[in-house]
C-alpha cells in the first residue's frame, strides 16, 4: 500500500466517523429525552395515585384491611401523607411570616411610594 492510498484510507475512515458523529449525538439526544419523559411520567402517575389512595385513609377499614395491596401500600401512602403534612405546616408558617413582613412594611411606610 502506497502512503497515497494510506492517506485515503485514513480519510475515508475519518469522514465516516465524522457523519456517524452527528447522527450518534442526535440518537443519545433522543435516548436522554425519553428518560426524562419516562421519569416525569413516572412521577405524575405517583402523584395521581395518592391524590386516588389518600381519601382511603379517612376510612377504618384501611386500617383494618389484611389484603396484600393494601398492606403494600398502607406504609408508604400513610408516611408520604405524614410527610405532606410536615411540609405544609412549614408553607402556612412561611405564609405568616410573610404576612408579618408585608405588615410591618406597611405600617412603616404608610404613604405609598408612586413612579414618576
Amino acid at each position: 500500500m502506497t502512503v497515497w492510498e494510506s492517506f485515503s484510507a485514513a480519510a475515508a475512515t475519518a469522514g465516516t466517523a465524522a457523519k456517524l458523529a452527528p447522527s450518534k449525538a442526535k440518537l443519545h439526544t433522543e435516548i436522554a429525552l425519553l428518560d426524562r419523559e419516562i421519569e416525569a411520567r413516572k412521577r405524575q402517575f405517583g402523584v395521581e395515585m395518592f391524590d386516588h389512595c389518600s381519601p382511603l385513609t379517612k376510612e377504618q377499614s384501611f386500617y383494618a384491611d389484611e389484603d396484600k395491596l393494601t398492606q403494600v401500600l398502607r406504609p408508604s401512602l400513610i408516611q408520604a401523607q405524614r410527610e405532606i403534612a410536615a411540609l405544609e405546616g412549614k408553607k402556612n408558617n412561611f405564609k405568616q411570616l410573610l404576612a408579618d413582613k408585608q405588615t410591618k412594611r406597611a405600617n412603616a411606610f404608610p404613604v405609598p411610594a408612586y413612579a414618576w
